[in-house]
C-alpha cells in the first residue's frame, strides 16, 4: 500500500490501527499485512508503439491482447503496462563544431545524441514515429489510444488482475536520445498540447474505461524521466493531482473509481537521477567518486525543498533495477548494492530511501530483469556469467538467433555459464524478497519483458533465420526460470492470503490495545 496520504484516509486509518499491533513486537518486520507483504515478481506488457496495442480488424485481437492472455498462463496477480510515446525535439541548439549529426558515434556523455540535457527542447509529443520522423499526436491518436489500450487493461481486469501503468517516452528522431536526460515542463504546450494532455490524460481515461471498484491501479507518470522531474518539481505535484481527479472524476455508465485505489509513483533510473550529471560514466562506482563536485557546480539550479516535497507527495518510488554484481558469486543482501548507491546519491538532495520508506512510501523494481548483453548498441554477447553479472542492464536487440543467445537456449544440453547465472540471478532475488529485504524492503517487483530480458517470452518476437525458430521457437524463454517465479509467487499469495484472513482479528486487537499475539508472518 501507499503512503498514508489524505486521499487514502482509509489507509491511514487501517494503517495506523495495524501498527498499533506492531508496537514492541520483536518480529515487527512481519506484523503489517498493510505495508510487509512479500512483493511478488510479475509481467510487463511492453507496448512500443500503436500497433501493439490498436485492435484493428475490431476483432478482440491485439497483439497487447494476447500478451495478457500468456501473462493468464502465469502465476501472477498484477500487469504492468509500458505505453511508448515520443518526443520530437527541435534538434541540437548549440552544436560545437565537427557535431555528427547522425550521432553514430557511442559516446554517451557526448553532446545531444544521447544527453539531450541542456542540448535541445521539446518540439511536440508523437505517438507513432516513421522513420526519423515523428508527427504531432492528433485527437483520433488519443481516441485510439484510449478505445484500444483502455480495451486491452479491461480484457487484464476482467481476468483478475490489478494494473500498472508505466508512462515513458522515446526519442522521436531516432537518434538515441535517453529519455533520463530531457528536461521539459509536463505542463507547458508544445505546439499544441502539453504532455499532460498528450499523455497522461489519454492513459487516466483508459483506465478509467478498464479499472473496476476492486482494482489496485498503480501509476507512473514519467517513467525513468528524471530531468524532468528534478528540473520541474512543483509542476510534477499539480500534475499528480490532476491526474487524480481524472482517473476518479464520475462518468455516465462507469463504476466510480476512488481515490484510495490509485496510488502514484515516480520513477527514477537508479544512478543519475537527474539526468543532468556524469551521463557518460557507466560504472555506478565510478559515477559516485565524481558526482560530488559535478554536483555543488549544478546545486543552486535545484529548488530542493520543492523536490523533497515532491518525493513525499507521491506513494511510491520506482526503480529501474538491473541489480549488477561484482560477482556471479553474490550474497542476498548484494540486492541492495543498487539501493544503497540511489540512497548516497539522494542524500545530496536532502532525501533518504529509507525515511521515504519509513514515511509509508514503497519501493517498486519497475524493471527488473539481465539481459545477457554487453554494451549499450545492443549486440555485444555476455559470453561468461561474470560479465552477465556486470552488465544486466545491457542486452540482445533486434530478430532472435541462435547464435547471438547469450543463455543458448538453442542447446540445453550444452552448459551454459550465463544461462546458470540468470537462473541464479532469479532464485538469488526470490530469497531476497520472501526474507523481506535486508537494509531496504521492496514491495514490487516487474520484469522487463522485452528482447533477451524476457525469460518469459511474452513479448513477440520475430527470428532472424528458419534454423533458429525450429530449434528454439520460444527465443528466451527459460522454464527454470518461469517455475522460480510461479513458485515464488505461490509462496507470497499464500503469505498475502494469510494475512488477510487475520487481518479482521489484528484490526480487533489493535483497537482493544492488545499487543501480546504475533501477528502473521507477510
Amino acid at each position: 500500500m501507499g503512503s498514508p496520504t489524505p486521499h487514502h484516509a482509509g489507509g491511514l486509518r487501517l494503517w495506523t490501527r495495524l501498527s498499533l499491533i506492531c508496537a514492541g513486537l520483536v518480529y515487527q518486520a512481519s506484523c503489517s499485512c498493510v505495508r510487509n507483504t512479500t512483493a511478488q515478481i510479475s509481467s510487463s506488457v511492453f507496448l512500443a508503439g500503436n500497433w501493439d496495442y490498436m485492435d484493428w480488424y475490431k476483432n478482440g485481437s491485439s497483439n497487447c491482447i494476447s500478451m495478457v492472455d500468456k501473462i493468464a498462463k502465469q502465476n501472477v496477480r498484477q500487469i504492468q503496462f509500458l505505453p511508448t510515446f515520443y518526443w520530437y525535439d527541435v534538434g541540437p541548439l548549440d552544436p560545437p563544431a565537427g557535431f555528427d549529426e547522425t550521432c553514430s558515434t557511442s559516446d554517451l556523455g557526448g553532446y545531444y545524441c544521447f544527453n539531450r540535457f541542456n542540448a535541445t527542447r521539446v518540439q511536440h509529443w508523437c505517438y507513432d514515429r516513421q522513420g526519423l520522423s515523428c508527427q504531432e499526436v492528433t485527437q483520433q491518436n488519443i481516441t485510439d489510444l484510449i478505445e484500444n489500450l483502455g480495451g486491452c487493461m479491461k480484457h487484464a481486469v476482467d481476468l483478475g488482475f490489478d494494473i500498472a501503468i508505466n508512462s515513458r517516452v522515446d526519442d522521436g528522431r531516432a537518434l538515441g536520445g535517453w529519455r533520463n536526460t530531457l528536461d521539459f515542463d509536463p505542463l507547458e504546450i508544445s505546439e499544441n498540447w502539453s504532455y499532460l494532455e498528450a499523455v497522461l490524460y489519454p492513459l487516466a481515461d483508459a483506465v478509467r474505461l478498464a479499472a473496476k471498484p476492486s482494482t489496485r491501479v498503480d501509476f507512473v507518470l514519467q517513467g525513468e524521466m528524471g530531468a524532468t522531474i528534478f528540473m520541474h518539481p512543483v509542476e510534477w505535484m499539480e500534475v499528480k493531482d490532476a491526474v487524480l481527479e481524472r482517473v476518479t472524476a464520475p462518468r455516465p455508465g462507469q463504476p466510480d473509481i476512488e481515490p484510495a485505489q490509485v496510488f502514484f509513483g515516480m520513477a527514477v533510473n537508479n544512478n543519475k537521477l537527474c539526468g543532468c550529471i556524469g551521463i557518460g560514466i557507466e560504472d555506478a562506482t565510478e559515477y559516485l567518486a565524481a558526482f560530488p563536485a559535478s554536483f555543488n557546480a549544478v546545486k543552486a539550479e535545484f529548488d530542493l525543498p520543492a523536490l523533497k516535497a515532491l518525493f513525499y507527495d507521491y506513494d511510491f518510488i520506482g526503480i529501474s533495477a538491473y541489480v549488477p554484481m561484482r560477482s556471479p558469486n553474490f550474497s542476498i543482501c548484494d540486492f541492495e548494492g543498487l539501493m544503497e548507491r540511489l540512497d548516497e546519491e539522494l542524500s545530496y538532495y536532502d532525501l533518504s530511501l529509507e525515511d521515504l520508506v519509513d514515511d509509508g512510501k514503497e519501493i517498486h523494481f519497475v524493471e527488473f530483469g539481465i539481459g545477457g548483453g554487453t554494451n549499450q548498441a545492443g549486440v555485444g554477447v555476455a559470453r561468461t556469467a561474470e560479465q552477465a553479472a556486470y552488465y544486466p542492464f545491457y542486452g540482445i536487440y533486434g530478430a532472435y538467433s541462435c547464435q547471438a543467445d547469450p543463455f543458448n537456449m538453442c542447446d540445453l544440453a550444452t552448459p551454459s555459464p550465463v544461462r546458470d547465472y540468470r537462473r541464479k540471478y532469479f532464485e538469488g532475488i526470490s530469497q531476497y524478497l520472501l526474507q523481506g529485504g535486508c537494509r531496504y524492503r521492496v514491495s514490487t517487483v516487474y520484469l522487463w519483458n522485452l528482447q533477451s530480458w524476457d525469460p518469459q517470452a511474452i513479448y513477440p518476437l520475430p527470428f532472424a533465420d528458419a534454423a533458429s525458430q525450429a530449434a528454439n521457437p520460444t527465443a528466451y524463454y527459460d522454464p527454470v526460470v518461469v517455475a522460480t517465479i510461479n513458485a515464488h509467487n505461490a509462496e507470497a499469495a499464500a503469505r498475502a492470503d494469510g494475512c488477510a484472513a487475520r487481518a479482521p482479528e489484528a484490526e480487533l486487537e489493535a483497537e482493544l490495545g492488545v499487543a501480546s499475539i504475533v501477528p502473521p508472518a507477510c
